[in-house]
């Protein structure tokens, strides 16, 4: 059965930006919907078929400056957050330009004030946080997790959440209590009949970022960049992103087994016992040989 998705452009804000408020930046937007769509795309918004590329991998392309500035993916957060000491403004400023560019194309927290029901804002933009407790009038704690507007961290701890479940299979998506939990919160899809026939229709920004995430066959040979560590999403098993991260890979390979040789010609056995340094150098040109003999 054929799935389609479709995103209100309606939904989509004229202009979106990002304001620090406290330790964190928020996702700002105007309050007047977008003039970029006209006609068909304006009424009954954008719509898009598993044959087009899936939403889920247009929203990770926000961590494009991370990756390709070399950042590790456990700094990510660190990098994009004003109080951490590894803060980068230049860095932070690019990934917030990536966001703003998607946003403005495919929308994202155009509603910023949260109604009573979860599923609706989910749908239109909203982001659900990590759950904050607060103390009620009754003394007990009580959650709250409904955020006014979309923060810089919500919307990395999104992309965070789908890199890391990238090669996940069925079985451990349903054992991932952070993805379930995510899902479940999703506007369902319904089944609509056409005089094509019947079709499965997923209406919602996150509800397409999140099934067409779900459903992505090329998943199985998805993998991360040996360089960069970007995802790499293609209908064949990768190893880089392009050409360049795999030439820089291999030159930087070519240059610790040089170091790793001068090391060991100057070493004894007991050396590669007792002294780290000259262990992981054996250890590289070990593995170097059994590369070069597969």
């Amino acid at each position: 059965m054929e799935i389609r998705y479709q995103i209100k452009t309606r939904n989509i804000s004229q202009k979106y930006w990002f304001e620090r408020e406290g330790n964190d930046f928020v996702l700002k937007a105007h309050n007047k919907s977008t003039n970029r769509y006209k006609g068909a795309l304006k009424e009954a918004g954008m719509l898009f078929t598993e044959s087009d590329t899936p939403l889920y991998e247009e929203f990770l392309d926000i961590l494009k400056p991370l990756s390709s500035h070399g950042i590790f993916r456990q700094n990510w957060l660190d990098i994009c957050n004003p109080t951490s000491k590894k803060y980068d403004e230049q860095i932070c400023s690019e990934v917030m330009e990536a966001i703003t560019d998607h946003a403005s194309i495919f929308g994202m927290a155009f509603h910023p004030k949260p109604t009573a029901k979860i599923l609706k804002d989910f749908g239109n933009g909203m982001f659900i946080p990590e759950v904050a407790y607060k103390t009620g009038a009754n003394g007990k704690l009580k959650s709250d997790v409904y955020p006014r507007e979309a923060t810089l961290r919500n919307i990395l701890l999104h992309a965070h959440v789908l890199y890391d479940s990238l090669t996940y299979t069925k079985e451990q998506f349903l054992e991932d209590d952070v993805l379930t939990t995510y899902f479940n919160q999703l506007g369902q899809p319904q089944i609509v009949a056409h005089p094509a026939g019947l079709s499965i229709w997923v209406e919602g920004y996150w509800e397409s970022v999140w099934f067409s995430y779900s459903i992505d066959k090329r998943r199985l040979h998805a993998g991360y960049c040996g360089y960069c560590d970007a995802p790499v999403i293609r209908t064949k098993k990768a190893g880089f992103c392009d050409n360049k991260c795999k030439s820089a890979y291999h030159n930087n390979k070519n240059k610790e087994v040089a170091k790793a040789k001068r090391i060991m010609k100057k070493a004894t056995l007991g050396d590669v016992l007792k002294d780290p340094k000259v262990a992981n150098a054996f250890k590289l040109l070990e593995e170097a040989i059994k590369n070069d003999n597969k």
